[in-house]
């Protein structure tokens, strides 16, 4: 993600709905795509042996800055996220409250997910 993906969410006093559509989009553009969460595990190790294989240490170091890069922005999008619910209006339709928290426990649990798996890496 850059910092265009990120551009778009702003805090405003929009409609929670409103407010939600650009976050929605750039937690699409961010996630990675391995479903179901239990699976996670062994994607990572998959995708983490392929790049051991090849026996370039620069390769491996990309990998786990990769993994660095990716922790950051989901945490700019729990940032962005937080904001949102400390200036949203008490009102909203109850369909906008069940997709903001699905996000937020969809980029919590794959942003712990990642540091995780970073902070018991065998580097």
């Amino acid at each position: 993600m850059s910092a265009e993906t990120l551009a778009p969410i702003k805090h405003t006093a929009a409609p929670l709905a409103e407010t939600l559509a650009p976050i929605r989009c750039a937690i699409e553009l961010w996630r990675v795509d391995w479903q179901p969460e239990d699976r996670w595990p062994d994607k990572l190790e998959i995708l983490k042996e392929s790049v051991q294989s090849k026996s370039n240490p620069a390769a491996l170091s990309r990998f786990w800055a990769g993994m660095r890069a990716h922790i950051k922005e989901g945490k700019e999008i729990l940032s962005h996220l937080h904001g949102i619910s400390h200036g949203a209006q008490m009102e909203v339709p109850s369909t906008s409250l069940g997709s903001f928290y699905d996000m937020c426990v969809n980029v919590a649990s794959e942003v712990k997910f990642f540091e995780m798996s970073l902070l018991h890496a065998d580097t």
